[in-house]
């Protein structure tokens, strides 16, 4: 008990959240790096996000988008979606 209220004094948040948090912001870093090949509901399985509608809430609630927005611009700053121009 006492480590938790500690861990709360020094981050201001609960542990899970922090988790959840470092979770988020590492998802984030691989949506928008032009190496991660991944879909977002892999990333959200591997993180550990169930169920999986919580990974993208969460996103919302922390980011201020949704997971898929994240996406990086592929080179040359096309869309990927069939019939884009």
């Amino acid at each position: 008990m006492r480590n938790s209220y500690n861990f709360l004094r020094r981050f201001d948040c609960s542990p899970q959240e922090w988790q959840r948090n470092f979770l988020l912001v590492s998802a984030r870093q691989l949506l928008t790096g032009i190496c991660y090949k991944g879909s977002v509901k892999s990333l959200t399985c591997d993180l550990g996000f169930t169920p999986p509608g919580s990974f993208a809430s969460h996103c919302r609630q922390r980011l201020g988008e949704r997971p898929s927005l994240s996406r990086a611009v592929p080179p040359g700053g096309g869309s990927t979606r069939a019939g884009s121009q």
